[in-house]
């Protein structure tokens, strides 16, 4: 390709460094087309959507910056800045550098901003904060719910909040479809890539987070026979067809007759492959801002960058509802829209906004001048 010789002349010309950090930088920048179009689902696509000049510019330009910073941290925003081009999500770095404050991505998932909780607000109603679907959350809110459930005799409204909830895994939510669903809901599956590091990484994704989890390695194991039946550079379909059909035999107690999800443009990923299941349901309304998009292009894998001082998080699957159904363009749109909020206690609002509307039928906020 025309875009990979521009790299390769780059490469080899003569470039003013004045210490390793720009040198480990430029070196990082220089993996990053190549690897992309051979590795992440979406960069061909993006290739031909935007055009070559496109990502020529970004390229020159994010090559310039290296030649003025003095710090790895400044090089993180230089690189997360070329990434963009590509792509407004699903692809980006994590700092391995001693300069980052950032904790590992691993204890992140698990921290206790992202813990699910529980409250019943009254009688009638409910309310389920999940801020994450990460692999290690998702047990957490399997727990909440086989401990509350059998007391929620006569609560017949659920409040969903995933409102900040950046994704994770789909198993994660399984827990909860049999209490929010009603008949059958259709689901449209993804394809994965084929390439050599792409099975590289999905070998280490069961220890990297999921602690070697039994259901993670049942899981990952059958996905990676099927990417290594077929050439590299070929997608592999997971499901026997595109579409599939799930319905419960039988409910659990206690579910609610409403439920009204909590959404807003961070909800993003998992969690919008969530709410692409659950507005399905007869009784789920959608209530706040548009989701993120960010799910088109999924199943995010690490490989570490040439410098060792970062890794590139890409996408390896791409969902079998393009070109028709897309989400990364402008999210999920809620049922009922909610302004933003400029505040905490207007973040807060929503929630009794959410709860009144359900119990009492009215939507309008308490204070009016709240959306002036």
């Amino acid at each position: 390709m025309k875009y990979l010789l521009l790299t390769f002349l780059l490469t080899f010309s003569p470039i003013s460094l004045s210490n390793t950090t720009q040198q480990q930088c430029l070196s990082d920048l220089e993996s990053l087309p190549g690897f992309l179009l051979t590795n992440d689902t979406g960069a061909p696509q993006h290739l031909a959507q935007y055009g070559q000049s496109h990502f020529d510019t970004a390229f020159l330009n994010a090559k310039k910056k290296i030649d003025r910073i003095e710090s790895a941290l400044e090089c993180d925003t230089v690189i997360k800045s070329y990434l963009k081009a590509w792509r407004h999500s699903h692809l980006t770095i994590w700092p391995l550098h001693s300069e980052s404050e950032k904790k590992s991505l691993q204890d992140v998932l698990k921290g206790d901003s992202l813990t699910p909780g529980f409250e019943k607000l009254s009688d009638e109603t409910a309310y389920w904060s999940i801020p994450s679907f990460a692999y290690e959350q998702g047990k957490v809110l399997s727990k909440l719910l086989t401990q509350h459930t059998p007391s929620l005799v006569g609560v017949k409204n659920w409040i969903i909040d995933v409102r900040g909830n950046g994704g994770g895994s789909d198993d994660s939510y399984v827990p909860l479809l049999p209490f929010v669903l009603s008949g059958e809901t259709a689901e449209v599956s993804v394809e994965f890539l084929s390439t050599h590091a792409n099975i590289l990484a999905l070998e280490g994704a069961c220890e990297r987070f999921a602690n070697n989890d039994p259901s993670c390695i049942a899981v990952v194991n059958p996905m990676i026979a099927k990417l290594r039946g077929v050439k590299s550079g070929e997608y592999a379909q997971m499901g026997e067809s595109p579409f599939s059909y799930q319905s419960f035999d039988s409910m659990p107690e206690n579910v609610p007759q409403k439920v009204a999800v909590l959404i807003d443009e961070d909800c993003a990923s998992s969690c919008e492959q969530f709410l692409l299941q659950v507005r399905q349901s007869f009784k789920v309304k959608l209530v706040g801002r548009s989701s993120h998009g960010a799910l088109d292009y999924s199943n995010l894998r690490p490989h570490t960058l040439p410098s060792g001082q970062r890794e590139l998080f890409y996408a390896t699957s791409r969902s079998l509802r393009l070109p028709h159904q897309p989400v990364d363009i402008a999210g999920i749109s809620p049922d009922i829209y909610l302004p933003e909020p400029s505040d905490k206690e207007g973040w807060d609002s929503e929630i009794s906004r959410v709860q009144r509307w359900l119990e009492d039928g009215s939507i309008k906020p308490e204070d009016k001048s709240a959306e002036q």
